[in-house]
């Protein structure tokens, strides 16, 4: 009877490790709300145990384990949380690997210990410290397990491996049983700790390379952004020199309409002068020159595409670099008037917000978007093969500039904010 209330305690205890670690792995923070709904469904899986435990037999409950515990913490990742299957997958295969580390240890230490309270503390305590392993490199698993499906796949293939090797060999063979379960339990041990040593290294390493990808990519924007800078100046200097060369003939038409005494010609004349030359001005948004042309530029842009551009400016001087900061506000309105363009005249506004307070740079821009916008690792994926750069560039500079940036959707509304 009491090794029966021991085998459910331990249950127990691995439901509620499995069931949280696998929310971690699937890149799922830990806020109050998700605390509780993974409590909350950790103790109906608890309770359908013990009801099979208790009514029928531990053996069959063993047996079904994956459509009473896995299948629902698959259903809940997968419509819940809205993760990819591969993601779902991997993550709960893994959490199932995991167990491995306190439960070899524990048969070891068990050999040792002869009170059945001072085993049950010790159960609980290896697994608090497998799970403080587990939570400690849920950051590189999660990163890995929200790339792409083949990535996910080809990287997860080990825990999935394992998971369906092992669930066969305890459920339908004795080929466990029949071992010394130290020694079998050493070989899972060393695969799990050998497969968590390795999405280590493999995250230090793809984020170096991503890294190094952002800086060329930030390379790249850069050029392209002072490229873009350079042929709008050339247009400027262009327009202005057309006006001086037709300034001459303006101004002798303009004494011949006034000797002739037709004022109304000569005002229409002048009119027409005074906008031409206005046309040429930049619009003064603020004091900082690189800020000022970057936002009066793309607001020309955003008129000549019938969009409505509202912006505030509020700033000092900038004690950040300008030249980071610039290809940070240029892809930024760049990405706000690509998503606008694509909506009708009457649904077509950018709000643009950039203010000092508290020392601190806010950068704030809200636009409307057409479809749906799924968010990886708290950026946003384009579907189109070889973009999405731009926002993976903001991140980078602004982490560069000692900031952080978000992006979210609130009210039908896309948003950036950026605080440096």
């Amino acid at each position: 009877m009491t090794e029966n209330i021991f085998s459910i305690i331990e249950l127990i205890i691995v439901f509620f490790f499995g069931i949280y670690l696998s929310g971690a792995f699937c890149g799922i923070s830990f806020t109050k709300k998700n605390v509780f709904i993974f409590f909350t469904f950790s103790v109906i899986c608890n309770v359908m145990i013990l009801i099979i435990n208790t009514f029928l037999n531990l053996i069959l409950g063993w047996r079904i384990l994956p459509l009473i515990v896995h299948l629902p913490n698959f259903l809940l990742l997968f419509y819940y949380y809205h993760k990819r299957i591969s993601t779902c997958l991997s993550s709960i295969c893994t959490s199932y690997l995991l167990c491995q580390p306190p439960r070899w240890i524990y048969l070891i230490l068990e050999q040792f210990i002869n009170n059945i309270i001072i085993k049950l503390c010790l159960f609980i305590v290896l697994y608090i410290i497998a799970f403080l392993l587990g939570y400690y490199v849920s950051q590189p698993i999660s990163k890995l397990y929200n790339k792409d499906n083949k990535s996910i796949y080809i990287f997860g293939s080990v825990p999935i491996v394992y998971y369906i090797v092992n669930y066969y060999l305890e459920t339908y063979t004795n080929f466990w049983s029949n071992s010394n379960p130290i020694i079998t339990e050493f070989f899972r041990f060393f695969l799990c700790i050998v497969f968590l040593l390795f999405s280590v290294v493999y995250y230090k390493e793809y984020e170096s390379k991503a890294d190094l990808e952002l800086q060329e990519q930030f390379i790249k924007i850069s050029f392209e952004q002072q490229k873009k800078e350079l042929e709008s100046i050339k247009e400027k200097e262009n327009e202005i020199r057309i006006i001086k060369h037709d300034m001459r003939l303006f101004l002798n038409t303009l004494i011949m309409h006034i000797n002739q005494d037709d004022k109304e010609a000569a005002l229409n004349l002048a009119t027409t002068l005074a906008s031409n030359i206005e046309a040429t001005n930049i619009r003064r948004y603020c004091d900082n020159d690189i800020v000022n042309y970057i936002v009066s530029d793309y607001a020309a842009k955003c008129e000549k595409s019938c969009v409505y551009f509202h912006a505030t400016i509020e700033i000092q001087e900038l004690d950040i670099d300008e030249i980071i900061f610039s290809s940070i506000l240029s892809n930024a309105l760049d990405n706000a008037l690509n998503a606008t363009s694509k909506l009708s005249e009457k649904e077509r506004n950018i709000k643009f917000l950039l203010k000092t307070t508290n020392g601190k740079l806010l950068l704030s821009i809200r636009n409307p978007f057409s479809g749906n916008i799924v968010f990886s690792d708290g950026l946003p994926v384009s579907k189109i093969s070889g973009h999405g750069y731009g926002t993976q560039s903001i991140r980078y500079m602004t982490k560069r500039l000692g900031g952080n940036c978000q992006f979210t959707i609130e009210e039908n509304e896309f948003i950036l904010r950026v605080v440096i």
